[in-house]
């Protein structure tokens, strides 16, 4: 879910601009909020990151870079 909300985060924070330019009227307002979606998209990413480092992998960085966490 984590990852997903970032995805979400970081899509809402990258569409503002274009749209913004197409529909002034509705989007201009909100070209202010997309710092902090960015911000709160790549926190959420980076704790997806390091969650999955966690459970899957145990920190061992040979495991995570040479080896199959579903092996």
């Amino acid at each position: 879910m984590i990852a997903l909300e970032s995805i979400g985060l970081i899509s809402a924070a990258f569409i503002l601009g274009p749209l913004s330019r197409i529909l002034p009227k509705i989007f201009a307002d909100y070209l202010s909020w997309r710092k902090p979606l960015g911000l709160m998209g790549f926190g959420l990413a980076a704790m997806h990151g390091i969650y999955s480092a966690i459970a899957f992998y145990n920190l061992d960085l040979d495991k995570m870079i040479f080896g199959n966490p579903n092996a």
